[in-house]
Formats: structure tokens, sequence, C-alpha cells
């Protein structure tokens, strides 16, 4: 099943490892096949870690 990806203008995302950023307008993606996506509103931002373990997920400052 496609997944469809609509991102605000700016809005970064992680596809299989690469950092993509969209353009200055809102856009809409939809990718046919298997893949790793991550949405930069998804990443654990290291203000938002509150104990030990948090940290060592989002690595160092």
């Amino acid at each position: 099943m496609p997944l469809k990806l609509s991102l605000k203008p700016g809005e970064k995302f992680v596809l299989n490892g690469a950092v993509l950023a969209n353009g200055d307008k809102r856009t809409s993606l939809v990718i046919q096949n298997k893949a790793c996506v991550l949405r930069e509103k998804d990443i654990m931002q290291p203000k938002d870690a509150k104990t030990p373990a948090r940290l060592v997920l989002i690595g160092p400052h």
C-alpha cells in the first residue's frame, strides 16, 4: 500500500537515510514501495529528552 506524505513548506524528512527538504510550497508525495521514512516532526529533539535512556537514543548534542 502506498504512503502519502503531505509536506509543509520547508519541512524535512529522512528517506532511507537521505535527508530531503520540501521547497517553498505545500507538497504531497506518494511513496510506492517499501522504504524507511521519518518525518522531521517525529524526530526527538535534545531539549525533549528527559531521561538518561532518551539522551542515549538521540546521541550527543
